[in-house]
């Protein structure tokens, strides 16, 4: 077993040539180590975010996609030798299944489909077990570091990033079409306008253009009272208060002139000198 480190692998790289799980057994007979297959390295796109402020703990994982968002370049690259003997290909996480894409002697293209679509199953792992059955009852097995995406880049939107719940997790769960790059319509106070707050929109903040955030906009109230109308913005998002993919809830409060639309109160989302763009 050798290891390999490059800018698109991972080194953390083993093969259990005497493995003896049983789930993986085919009925009550436990397959053999297999002397038709060989693996030296897995490699793919690696996770490394831009913004220092992103949890640490997942970077040089290696990129895998979420079920209906693969892309050529989001499968891994299994080397070795023989693998054109491989049939199938399971691990140890139900989160995740397994699914090759192409296959010679010498290299196999596999998905780890990440799925359901969902923040609360499919989630880093900081080692999973792949089981490569070679059809004639043996297997190898060997592992890597993995962490969700929806696109595979160097800075995602994976697992815990802002894009990755306001415009893909929270949009796919209300049925509505992701919101992958910044940009929308300057926020206004006209109900006619795109840039009017409505309940499951995504709200991208930009300070210059360097530092953007995306927030996801659950709920509207509004009450209107003396020709002024409050909204009250029910908002969540991820990798702002924590950088783990746990999911902040917060409220800001925009008022404007009922008549005029023009905007009296612009609503502090995370912080004053952001300006903010709305996308339906």
């Amino acid at each position: 077993m050798t290891t390999e480190q490059s800018s698109n692998s991972n080194s953390n790289l083993t093969s259990s040539e005497n493995a003896t799980d049983s789930s993986i057994a085919e009925g009550n007979v436990k397959p053999m180590f297999s002397s038709y297959v060989t693996i030296t390295t897995i490699t793919g796109i690696q996770w490394n975010p831009e913004y220092a402020t992103t949890d640490e703990t997942w970077r040089h994982y290696l990129q895998v996609p979420y079920t209906g968002f693969t892309t050529g370049e989001s499968a891994l690259t299994v080397s070795g030798s023989g693998l054109n003997y491989v049939v199938s290909v399971t691990c140890d996480n139900s989160s995740y299944t397994p699914q090759i894409v192409s296959q010679n002697s010498s290299t196999l293209q596999l998905y780890l489909l990440a799925t359901p679509n969902s923040n609360t199953t499919a989630q880093p792992d900081t080692w999973i077990t792949l089981y490569f059955g070679d059809g004639h009852g043996g297997y190898v097995s060997t592992g890597c570091s993995i962490i969700p995406s929806f696109n595979t880049s160097a800075q995602g939107p994976a697992f815990g990033q802002c894009t990755w719940y306001a415009g893909y997790i929270a949009r796919n769960a209300c049925e509505k079409s992701v919101v992958g790059s910044y940009g929308g319509t300057a926020l206004s106070g006209n109900q006619t306008s795109a840039g009017y707050p409505l309940a499951k929109s995504v709200i991208c903040l930009f300070l210059g253009t360097a530092e953007k955030h995306f927030v996801f906009l659950d709920s509207v109230d509004s009450s209107t009272s003396g020709g002024i109308t409050t909204l009250t913005l029910h908002c969540k998002d991820t990798n702002w208060d924590y950088h783990d993919g746990t999911i902040s809830s917060f409220d800001a409060t925009m008022k404007y002139n009922s008549s005029s639309y023009a905007i009296t109160q612009y609503p502090v989302i995370r912080s004053a000198t952001y300006t903010v763009y709305i996308n339906h």
